[in-house]
This record gives C-alpha cells, structure tokens and sequence, in this order.
C-alpha cells in the first residue's frame, strides 16, 4: 500500500523534530534524562499533533518509554492518576456521554433554535448563545459535537450545505461551543490548570467558579459576538430561510419528555448548583463530577447502560492523563525553575507590567498553537508562569485566565479537536 506525500512529511517530521531534541549538546541543565524527556515528549505530541498515531496509543506509550528510559520516577510518571481531576474528567465524560444518549441536550437545543422565526442573524445568534448554554450544562464536553450534528443536520435539510450560509453557520457553532470557554465556567480545563499548579495556587482561594468566570470574562462575549457579525456581514445570503418550522418538527418527532431525560436532567440540575454555589459550600469541585454521573447507572433510575460506557472517550482520557503527566515530570526535574530564573529578570527590567506579561504569554501560545494541544501547554507552562507570576507579586487570577484564553487563538482548526471537529 502506497503512502501519500503529505503522509511522508508528516512522517519526516515526527523523526526529525525528536531528533533535533537528540542531538542538542548536554550540559548541567539538558541532562540526558531532560534529553530523553524532550525526544520522547516531541514525538509522541508530533504524532498527535499530524494524527499519524491514535491518541490512545500515544496516551499508553509516553509513560512507558518515560519509565524505560529512566527520565522520572514511575509515581512522577502516572501521578496524574491518583488526583482527582482524572476521576474528574471520567465522571464529566460519563456524563457528557449520558446526556447526549438521552436526547436531552437535543430537546433543549430545538427547542431554543424553534424561538428563532427565519431571521438570518436571529438564527446565527441563536447558535452561538445555545452553543455557549450546551457548553455551560455539559461543563466543556459535548457542546460542539452536539451543535455540530444539529446543525449540520439543519444545512442539509434546509439544502444550504456548500454555500456561505453554511460556512457562517459553523462559525457560529465555533464560536458558540469552542470560543465561549473564554466566558462560560470549563470544569474540565480549570480543573486540569488547578492540577498542573503544582499547589502553587487553589482555584477556590482565587474565587474561580462558575458564576465569576462569566463575571469577570464577559467582554470576550462581546469579542465572540462582535467576530459573528463580520463573518456573517462578509457572507450574507439573501435567501428565505425556513429554520423555524425545521426545529418545531424536529422537537414534535422527539415526543414527550422521557424517563432518563429527567434524570439526567435532575443531576445536571445538582451538578449546576454545587458550581454556582461553590463560593459558600467551599467543597472540591471535582468532588461533584467523581459521584454524582454514576447515579444515573442506580437501578430505578436506569439513565446510563454499558453502551454509555462505550460511548465514552477513553483514547482522549489516556492522552490527557499523558499531557498533565508531562507538566508533572517537568516539574520533578526543575525544568519550570529554570525558565523562571531566565524569563524573570527580562521582565522585571520591564517593570513587571502585567499587560507586558500577558502579552508574552499570549504570543508563546499562539506560537505553541501549531504544534500542541492545549492540555500539552497548560503542562508545560503552568507552574512557570505562576511562579513568575509569584516572583513579581503579580496576582495568579489573570494568569490562570490568559492561560484558559490563549488555548482558543488559534488560525487552523487542526490545532485545536473541537474546532477541527466542527470544521
């Protein structure tokens, strides 16, 4: 079987650029396990990054070679197992998973769409604030899948597959589902940032929950909005639309509401509650996603089966737990301390201004963008970043932010799933 030129590149590059890594000269810092650390790190992310390898391949095989090459202690390597933001993030991906198979985020999703009457920018906006509600009630999982196939679903019946309206459609699935993380509460990213901290920071002490990640982000509402209306300006069709009687007919053939939609319902409902009140209660937050998912598998209640749990993505889980593993063994070495020694003094000299180490951290993700994803970021820059951020006495709140919107500056959809996903 013959292998295709972009095939190759992809190939030659996820040799080459280990291999660089490799044949950088060792020193007191770029020790031969600092060596190993990078060979291995840059292969395997490079692999994801060209998808030439399944993610939970890579996710299996990372820790493995970081063990057999003696670059860290193997409680170093799998400590992203015994924290609770995995067991998070498999209890909000069990969720995510029972929610969609029980029709629920559908029925909510036509049901707000069926408001729109035919109106081009009513129905855009429509589906960037149901996209943002979808990310909100499945705490950054599923919005975009969902609203993808909705959508989609919608173009082909309305028959404007192809044509600009569509393309302005899936804009506003972006930046409803994907973009919103910079205003609606992502359980799972600041869940994963808290983590990779280090204990340099506790997202209760800094009051990051649900109601204040809206509160103190919602100008990028503003930007998402503003970005929808010149994308929708540049590609205006003027044609009659149709969309209203599509969602009314869609969320009749749905029927009454059903046993395991109120469930599920009913622990969203808690689950929502637990996180706009963590403020008071002061509990994990992490501690809502480990129990409460589960209870839908209860006999009596019967919301979730084993198909729930094949539904979920367990390859994503693997690579994720890989990506905080690399933040983790970063750490071990003393590699976030040695980009703090070097990057402090040069800010310092800036006076430590903090629009100057926004704007540094902002261009060095954007840069990142094209080769990782952003859990792979979040671990290699968190606990440097805050301990420079702690070097300067600069509050971490704006670092923890800048770190969550920077993921989303991206120009090619490959570099972030969601987004490729939509596109």
């Amino acid at each position: 079987m013959s292998i295709s030129r972009s095939n190759l590149l992809k190939w030659a590059l996820v040799i080459i650029l280990p291999a660089c890594c490799f044949l950088i000269p060792l020193s007191d810092i770029y020790t031969p396990q600092v060596r190993w650390f990078f060979v291995i790190t840059v292969c395997g992310l490079t692999m994801a990054a060209f998808e030439v390898v399944r993610l939970g391949v890579i996710g299996a095989l990372m820790p493995a070679f970081w063990y057999l090459l003696n670059v860290a202690p193997l409680p170093v390597i799998m400590s992203p197992y015994t924290t609770s933001v995995m067991y998070m993030s498999i209890g909000a991906f069990v969720f995510a998973a029972a929610a969609e198979q029980s029709g629920l985020l559908k029925r909510i999703s036509f049901w707000i769409l069926a408001k729109v009457n035919g109106n081009y920018w009513a129905l855009l906006y429509g589906i960037f604030f149901t996209g943002a509600i979808l990310t909100l009630l499945t705490f950054g999982m599923m919005s975009h899948i969902i609203m993808a196939a909705l959508c989609l679903g919608m173009c082909k019946a309305l028959k404007i597959l192809d044509t600009k309206f569509s393309a302005v459609i899936a804009m506003a699935v972006m930046l409803g589902t994907c973009a919103s993380h910079c205003f609606v509460y992502n359980a799972s990213a600041y869940a994963v940032i808290g983590s990779l901290a280090g204990g340099l920071i506790n997202m209760r002490e800094l009051g990051i929950n649900a109601l204040t990640v809206t509160l103190h982000n919602w100008p990028m509402m503003i930007v998402c909005m503003f970005t929808l209306w010149v994308i929708g300006k540049w590609y205006y069709e003027n044609r009659t639309l149709e969309s209203k009687s599509y969602f009314e007919t869609q969320l009749k053939e749905m029927g009454p509401i059903k046993k395991n939609e109120k469930a599920v319902g009913v622990v969203m409902a808690l689950m929502l509650l637990f996180l706009f009140t963590q403020s008071w209660h002061k509990m994990d937050c992490n501690l809502i996603f480990m129990l409460l998912p589960w209870a839908l598998f209860l006999p009596g209640i019967d919301s979730a089966d084993a198909d729930t749990i094949k539904a979920v993505n367990w390859e994503m889980l693997l690579f994720f737990a890989a990506c905080m593993s690399i933040g983790m063994i970063a750490g071990n070495m003393g590699l976030g301390q040695v980009i703090v020694q070097f990057v402090t003094p040069i800010l310092a000299a800036n006076g430590g201004s903090l629009s100057i180490i926004v704007g540094t951290v902002f261009g060095v993700i954007f840069g990142l963008n094209f080769l990782l994803t952003p859990t792979a970021i979040w671990a290699l820059i968190t606990q440097p970043l805050l301990q420079i951020a702690q070097a300067l006495g600069i509050s971490a709140l704006p670092m923890v932010y800048a770190l969550v919107h920077c993921s989303e500056a991206i120009i090619f959809p490959y570099e972030y799933v969601p987004y490729l996903l939509v596109f």
